[in-house]
């Protein structure tokens, strides 16, 4: 299913680009159905933006205050559905919103998606012995994510976690058209790459070792969606120090 040279290219370039729909047609059928659900209930709930920061103006501010959003920690807004792209369509509409850093949503999910996925990830790529493999987390919370029009992640570095192996993108958009809402990153080659959200493909970005001995760090961001609602399944794979 996969190759030494895959292997080698995740541990040392830091990334690796596959096709899920391909590779786990089911668990990828399966998790597009989580999607279809949380759709259609509209669960996308909480917005990311920096409401603290010191340059925000008195006009979003009072957006805010008038739609009943709910300000949560220093970079989360809760709400309904409506109300949060509601709100998310009048910040973008400024044209200037730098003061936003981060801007997109999200929705949390329970369900084991992608253990398969992530048990061979482990063995292959990471050496875990069946032993090790059976302590893999069979229920993780994970989250689907949308960006639309607009919502972007400024560049940053995750950090090498304690606890955190890798982390997954799963990119579920059907309609992508050169809309934006490209992951690109600085190599460590120095080179600026471009993924673009491809239906069905899944970028693995890798931070340590299966014992949490740092690796790679990667610095990325999200270039601003322009045209579709993008979205992606967020999940990570643990490190044996969990």
């Amino acid at each position: 299913m996969y190759t030494q040279e895959q292997k080698e290219f995740l541990q040392t370039e830091g990334y690796l680009l596959l096709d899920m729909k391909e590779l786990y047609p089911d668990e990828f059928d399966e998790a597009e159905k989580v999607l279809d659900r949380l759709k259609e209930n509209k669960r996308f709930n909480t917005l990311l933006t920096n409401h603290q920061h010191p340059s925000i103006t008195d006009d979003i501010l009072s957006k805010i205050d008038e739609l009943g959003i709910e300000k949560h920690k220093h970079d989360e807004l809760l709400g309904d559905q409506d109300t949060l792209e509601e709100f998310h369509r009048f910040m973008v509409s400024k044209g200037d919103y730098e003061f936003a850093g981060q801007v997109w949503f999200y929705s949390q999910v329970r369900d084991n998606l992608f253990y398969n996925f992530k048990k061979d990830m482990a063995k292959f790529f990471y050496d875990f012995t069946d032993e090790e493999l059976s302590k893999i987390s069979t229920s993780p919370i994970h989250e689907f994510t949308l960006y639309l029009p607009g919502s972007r992640t400024p560049e940053h570095q995750d950090g090498c976690e304690t606890g955190r192996l890798l982390v997954f993108l799963t990119y579920f958009s059907k309609d992508y058209e050169n809309g934006g809402g490209n992951f690109k990153f600085r190599d460590i080659h120095g080179q600026t790459q471009e993924i673009v959200p491809e239906y069905g493909k899944v970028l693995i970005l890798d931070f340590t070792d299966k014992y949490d001995n740092p690796r790679n760090n990667l610095y990325h961001e999200v270039t601003p969606v322009k045209s579709f609602r993008r979205y992606c399944y967020l999940g990570s794979l643990n490190s044996l120090m969990n």
